[in-house]
């Protein structure tokens, strides 16, 4: 009988799913939309992850072997053992092995690859600082969620541009480039109708992270645009500054990056020349993708037979 194990990348936005049929070559999708479970919604998340299992032509539940995920939002173990319990449910197997972690320690293993202390700086639709030290814990600073934190991000980005666009149509301040590229990626129905903004950031039905790339699209031609940029960049300096103030900063001469917003050009340049003070390289992680790391803890769950972490 066929083997499946797969490797789950959910972020905060999107979702990417790698699977294995016994030995053969993995295939991959990306899809939009979050497995986040946020509110309670573990059998929900299940659910999407079921149906995103079933686009796979060869996926039939009675094969998987194992299932690694890492998911935003997913660092407590409590709620780790709740959306185990609830994908076993759903994916009907009360013994399937399941690694669950947060996405933000999966790119953390898949940046840092060797034992030694490293940091990572992930800044796409949220932002965190992860720092492994001399004695091999793992910390996180920042990476508080988009009500409490995530400074610097895309999300933030997005609702700064979308302040911006209020502010201009209450005649507050005057309509200039980013305004017209932000009202124009807007659906029409806001267009038309401008007071639905915050309805729809509620529902999800519009995420401010995908705004994010129209602000550096104009931000050579936008002092705004340019000025909201600089702000996120100092809110990731602040982290950085902030996690090598707190440990052995000789120990770190390097500095992993992730995330759509820090690969951006602009921002990785200005990055770097606000932190040039310091003694550290940024590095930009390879082309492994955290689905792949995931797909081998995957394997060593199913070699281990272990039932649960």
């Amino acid at each position: 009988m066929k083997k499946i194990i797969v490797g789950v990348e959910g972020g905060g936005t999107s979702t990417r799913v790698l699977m294995q049929v016994d030995d053969d070559t993995p295939t991959y999708i990306e899809r939009k939309g979050s497995l986040k479970f946020s509110g309670g919604a573990f059998l929900s998340s299940a659910e999407k992850l079921l149906g995103l299992l079933n686009q796979f032509p060869d996926f039939k539940p009675k094969l998987l072997s194992s299932l690694a995920i890492g998911l935003s939002g997913a660092s407590q173990s409590t709620e780790q053992e709740i959306y185990r319990k609830a994908l076993r449910e759903v994916l009907g197997n009360q013994g399937l092995p399941i690694h669950i972690e947060s996405d933000a320690t999966l790119a953390f293993k898949t940046a840092v690859t060797d034992d030694e202390p490293g940091m990572l700086l992930v800044a796409g639709t949220g932002t965190a600082l992860l720092v492994r030290d001399n004695y091999d814990a793992l910390h996180l600073i920042g990476g508080w969620g988009t009500v409490l934190g995530d400074e610097g991000s895309g999300y933030w980005i997005g609702i700064e541009a979308l302040k911006h666009v209020t502010r201009a149509i209450d005649n507050m301040i005057p309509k200039d480039r980013l305004y017209e590229a932000v009202m124009e990626r807007l659906p029409q129905e806001i267009r038309d109708r401008p007071r639905m903004l915050s309805r729809r950031i509620d529902s999800r039905s519009l995420i401010p992270s995908e705004i994010a790339p129209l602000v550096f699209l104009v931000a050579s031609s936008d002092k705004t645009a340019k000025k909201i940029i600089q702000t996120a960049a100092d809110h990731l300096s602040r982290l950085v500054r902030t996690g090598l103030a707190q440990f052995d900063e000789a120990t770190y001469a390097e500095l992993y990056v992730t995330g759509s917003i820090v690969k951006q050009p602009e921002m990785h340049h200005i990055l770097q020349r606000s932190l040039h003070d310091l003694p550290i390289v940024l590095r930009e992680v390879g082309n492994r993708s955290p689905a792949e790391t995931a797909l081998v803890i995957a394997k060593e769950l199913a070699a281990s037979g272990a039932a649960q972490e």
